[in-house]
């Protein structure tokens, strides 16, 4: 039998480097195997935003705890990382259906003890000039925990650290299977050879039902498109998102805007079932394009230098963090959808506490 592990973490995307980093953190010996790069999948590929507003229930209170952790581990972290927060999250609503719910958001951010207001269509354009006048009303949240971070970066660093600290990341390392001994998972087969630990952690997104083909998850991969501008000379009161965002209609572009430390823009969104990972269609791509058009018209005097797409996995149970039901010792962090990023940092502690009291 080979080097024993406290834990291995399948999946080197921005959950799994949370996880490792909490571990290793708690003196845990950790494995990290990735069948591709660091970050390839939908870590690499998103728009990087962190927000609380748009949640409800306790996916709102998994994110304002996350949101506070970013700081925390930052601080822990060698190195600068691109990470700004203290912006302003914006939601903007054209219809009167779309208000009601931005009102139910507020209340629900209220209740969280967390700030957000409503604001009349005056009050917006004097906070966000640059808006077509084809909109009814927005709301506003600060309080120092919505901003943007370089995902990739972030995700890079947690894995620094997680081999500073005794553990291990092999990428372009395919897991192949499960080690499994009386219901219990002790190890992994690699396209390298076996593996063996206490735990092992499916952190693979969309990969997840590869690992337990026996099992439904419930995962849905949902295919997302970001556009990149150039830099612009012009800096917006903070992130923009349109309340249909929270909609996930598919096929129905949203807006979703947030301005990197470099002054590009980030813009989205879309969302197709079972899309490619990296397939750019571009009817897709254009219609992303007119739909920031048509609430910031000011865009056209950009260039959109590139676009990417990502597969986001979601689960219509929610995110699923905790020990598979059937199989012990085997544990899941997966489903996150579109709040990979903001849930990251609550992700990995809250796991790696799991995995310890176990």
């Amino acid at each position: 039998m080979k080097k024993k592990f406290d834990a291995i973490i399948i999946g080197a995307g921005i959950i799994g480097a949370s996880i490792a980093y909490y571990l290793t953190r708690a003196g845990k010996k950790v494995l990290v195997l990735e069948k591709n790069e660091v970050a390839s999948g939908a870590t690499g590929a998103c728009n990087g935003g962190l927000s609380y507003f748009g949640k409800e229930n306790k996916e709102l209170l998994w994110a304002k705890e996350s949101l506070q952790l970013y700081q925390e581990i930052v601080n822990d972290l060698n190195g600068a990382i691109e990470l700004r927060q203290g912006v302003d999250m914006f939601l903007i609503s054209r219809d009167e259906e779309e208000e009601a719910y931005i009102e139910r958001l507020i209340e629900a951010c209220h209740r969280a003890e967390l700030p957000a207001e409503k604001l009349s269509k005056v009050e917006t354009l004097k906070r966000i000039p640059y808006l077509s006048r084809d909109f009814l009303g927005g709301a506003v949240a600060n309080g120092g925990l919505h901003g943007f971070v370089n995902s990739i970066d972030f995700t890079l660093k947690m894995l620094d650290f997680a081999v500073n600290n005794g553990g291990e990341v092999r990428i372009n390392n395919r897991v192949v299977g499960l080690i499994e001994q009386n219901r219990s998972i002790i190890g992994v087969k690699t396209a390298n050879g076996l593996e063996y630990a206490d735990v092992v952690v499916n952190a693979t997104a969309n990969a997840a039902n590869e690992l337990v083909p026996d099992q439904d998850l419930g995962l849905e991969p949902y295919q997302g498109i970001v556009l990149v501008t150039e830099q612009t000379p012009f800096k917006l009161a903070g992130n923009i998102l349109s309340a249909n965002f929270f909609k996930h209609i598919e096929n129905v572009p949203n807006l979703a805007i947030e301005q990197t430390l470099h002054n590009n823009l980030l813009i989205g969104s879309s969302r197709k079932l079972n899309g490619k990972a990296k397939e750019l269609d571009y009817n897709t791509v254009i219609n992303i394009a007119k739909n920031a058009l048509s609430y910031l018209p000011c865009l056209a005097e950009l260039q959109i230098i590139r676009a990417y797409a990502g597969i986001r996995p979601q689960r219509k149970a929610g995110v699923f963090l905790g020990e598979d039901e059937t199989l012990k010792r085997l544990f899941h962090a997966i489903g996150f959808s579109s709040m990979g990023i903001t849930l990251a940092p609550y992700a990995g502690k809250t796991l790696a506490k799991i995995i310890i009291d176990s």
